[in-house]
């Protein structure tokens, strides 16, 4: 699973990337190129089931998250050779979209002033210029096949690309299109942008906009972003917004734990703004977190929401899915409550499970499988 920072000219992409590198304890990587990440969010469901079973190792899921650097226009060439500014993500799962809310008389805005939710709509009007190209091309060279007498390889795309061409010519990203599995496949293969899921990060000043400041006296609350959240929400109804001051709260980070949690308290911030943005970048990107107990190691997998156990079986080793079954599935949560398999086997919480079954968000498997 990999996110792609995106946003606007100094809108502080960088400064969040920084931040999230910061809350897994670790330097961000240096370099004027692209910088990549691996984030390994925490999981409170997996913290839960190392007290049952105290192993000697947890594995939480693991997020891939790369910072582009600009480019230059050699360097951003679209497939069609025109000039493509999303080239280094395109190939991205999902994306954060960071779009300013703060003046830094220090840090000029381009646009000229201060407004998140213009700005969120500029990108995605770029995502979808953008989309425009590459589709225009692909079209264009699939009439050309045409007239010289040759067949496509795929009779579905030439429909698929003129309808999802129509979306984008009335201002509609394609995050918004009903598709099929099967039209999915065929787009999977364009790197589309605006297709793709979508995170909105705000990054507030320490002062929110006036009609905002009713919700709280204090300055790291996001509650006081609460009006500019549910505009971007209302633009843009396929992403989901969170508000963070990337900046201070860089700053927390870079203090031990007792100062950084007076902070926190004397700003009225509850939840760390890394750790927002971590715990919602599985769900925007459509993925559910299930666990396995193997020896002495108790780990999470992301899998596709919708996947069955076969497919889980195959996300934890090839060998499992040849040979699947069944899987023995229980609730994170029943599984917690009784203390421990044993327990779970003598109540009749552990279910037998067919290769059909859908996985659901934190259950705990385990694959039996012929080798």
């Amino acid at each position: 699973m990999e996110f792609a920072l995106v946003g606007t000219p100094f809108s502080g992409k960088s400064t969040v990337f920084d931040l999230l590198a910061a809350s897994q304890g670790v330097s961000p990587p240096a370099g004027p190129g692209l910088r990549r990440l691996t984030l390994k969010p925490a999981d409170p469901r997996l913290q839960a089931l190392a007290e049952v079973f105290k192993p000697e190792k947890t594995t939480p899921i693991s997020i891939s998250l790369i910072d582009p650097a600009p480019q230059g226009v050699e360097e951003a060439k679209s497939r069609t050779g025109r000039v493509d500014p999303f080239a280094p993500v395109r190939d991205a799962d999902a994306l954060l979209l960071v779009v300013r809310a703060f003046d830094a008389p220090q840090v000029p805005n381009p646009a000229g002033s201060v407004d998140p939710v213009r700005d969120m709509s500029v990108m995605r009007s770029e995502m979808i210029l953008a989309d425009l190209v590459v589709l225009d091309g692909r079209l264009e060279k699939i009439r050309h096949m045409a007239k010289v007498g040759k067949k496509p390889e795929n009779p579905l795309e030439m429909p698929l690309l003129e309808r999802c061409r129509d979306a984008l010519e009335a201002e509609r990203p394609l995050s918004g299109m009903d598709l099929r599995d099967d039209e999915n496949r065929v787009l999977s293969g364009f790197g589309l942008m605006s297709v793709k899921p979508l995170l909105t990060v705000i990054n507030t000043g320490e002062r929110p906009p006036e009609e905002a400041t009713a919700e709280s006296e204090k300055e790291g609350d996001p509650a006081r972003w609460k009006a500019v959240l549910a505009e971007v929400q209302a633009k843009s109804p396929d992403t989901r917004p969170v508000a963070v001051c990337a900046s201070l709260e860089l700053e927390l980070a870079e203090l031990d734990p007792g100062e950084a949690r007076e902070f926190m308290e004397a700003e009225g911030i509850t939840e760390p703004g890394a750790e927002r943005i971590l715990g919602l970048l599985p769900e925007i990107a459509g993925r559910i977190t299930f666990f396995t107990v193997l020896g002495k190691e108790i780990r999470a997998w992301s899998l596709a929401n919708g996947s069955t156990a076969l497919q889980a079986a195959g996300t934890v080793h090839s060998d499992m899915e040849r040979g699947f079954i069944k899987a023995e599935t229980i609730s994170w949560k029943d599984l917690v409550a009784v203390g421990s398999q044993a327990a779970a086997r003598e109540k009749g919480l552990i279910r037998l499970e067919g290769r059909d079954y859908v996985v659901r968000d934190g259950d705990v498997l385990t694959i039996r499988f012929s080798s």
